[in-house]
């Protein structure tokens, strides 16, 4: 029940697998829900005790019966033709798919919602839907980060094309909407139809629509590994937010959870300013509990940067000109020392070195 070092190294070791869908198996009890997760190894310590625990989905606070069964594995080796992964464990324990519904309340998504709200879409394209995440999910968990070209081509045309203003006015607004201007500014390599639609972002579905269209109709819904929640503010005065997606490499600024300003590759050499007007002072970001990272706006392109974490203040510096990295890029170690340093001029890495410690 200690608190290990280097836990969230362990949290992200390839392999593990969050509960992502409902399943029914020969003896799931009717009415029961019944969930999957895994946990590699190297979470345990052999001879010490381990604390797991539980969170419900659900927002009322009706009581719940929670009847928990472990599995453990054998090793799994790194040549065998069947590797030990979510469609494998299912297979094994003999679980099967619940409805889409339930893996939508599983993933508490606010698009999820939105497609099964039979208003908007029929059944069978929502559950299609839903299943797409579901997978798109695993292919994340399976293969890491990789851009996808969009739009991708097997994602089905919606049969009943609402209107996203429809959808606003039951749901409230997008988590993040991203214009055909600005995805072309990011990349401007898009095939010529892409050009012309946006994209409405509920958490992890995308409402695409024609960005002439005056109704917004929704053309068809993608999915993402990405949950666009996260591209919110969490706090008042002045915050950022680094989306981690490829396709979207965007940093978000607000000044009192209103977004003021976004800019595209922000400290490489291609960065570029694609709405609003940015305010002098210091914008955070909360990277996680006790960390944090500042991005300091000096006017004209100016920029410092901090990251700071719970043993090093700073743990990590540098400058940019013209929105992209220049100058050391330093890190730190808690006595303050330097721990090594990156060169950059006007976004490209230049030289390199080691922390002292680490030889030549």
């Amino acid at each position: 029940m200690a608190d290990q070092a280097g836990q969230e190294e362990k949290d992200n070791d390839e392999g593990y697998f969050a509960g992502d869908r409902a399943y029914i198996s020969p003896t799931t009890p009717a009415g029961h829900s019944l969930f999957l997760q895994s946990i590699r190894y190297k979470r345990f310590t052999p001879g010490e005790e381990h604390l797991i625990w539980f969170v419900k989905n659900q927002a009322d606070d009706s009581p719940a019966l929670l009847r928990a069964v472990i599995h453990f594995t054998r090793w799994q080796r790194d040549n065998e033709a069947t590797p030990w992964n979510p469609s494998t464990i299912e297979s094994t324990l003999r679980l099967r798919p619940a409805s889409a519904a339930e893996d939508a309340a599983v993933l508490r998504t606010r698009g999820g919602q939105i497609l099964l709200d039979p208003q908007f879409f029929d059944r069978p394209y929502a559950e299609d839907r839903i299943r797409a995440l579901t997978a798109t999910l695993r292919d994340r968990l399976m293969t890491g980060d990789q851009p996808q070209p969009a739009p991708p081509p097997q994602v089905p045309v919606s049969p009943t094309h609402p209107s996203l203003l429809a959808i606003q006015k039951a749901y409230g607004e997008p988590d993040l909407s991203v214009s055909a201007r600005e995805r072309s500014l990011i990349n401007a390599h898009w095939p010529p139809e892409e050009r012309r639609l946006t994209r409405a972002w509920y958490d992890r579905f995308a409402f695409v629509y024609a960005e002439a269209d005056p109704a917004k109709a929704i053309l068809w819904v993608e999915t993402s590994a990405f949950n666009f929640v996260d591209s919110r503010p969490r706090a008042a005065g002045l915050t950022y937010v680094s989306l981690s997606n490829f396709a979207l490499p965007i940093t978000l600024f607000f000044k009192d959870r209103r977004e003021i300003a976004r800019i595209s590759r922000l400290g490489a050499a291609n960065s570029k300013i694609l709405s609003g007007k940015l305010a002098l002072g210091t914008y955070e970001q909360l990277i996680r509990p006790g960390n944090k990272a500042e991005l300091i706006y000096l006017g004209k392109g100016a920029w410092t940067y901090r990251w700071i974490t719970p043993e090093s203040d700073p743990h990590r510096t540098a400058t940019l000109k013209d929105h992209a990295y220049d100058g050391p890029m330093i890190d730190y170690h808690p006595d303050k020392t330097e721990a090594g340093r990156m060169n950059f001029k006007k976004g490209h890495l230049i030289q390199s070195a080691p922390s002292p410690e680490s030889g030549p």
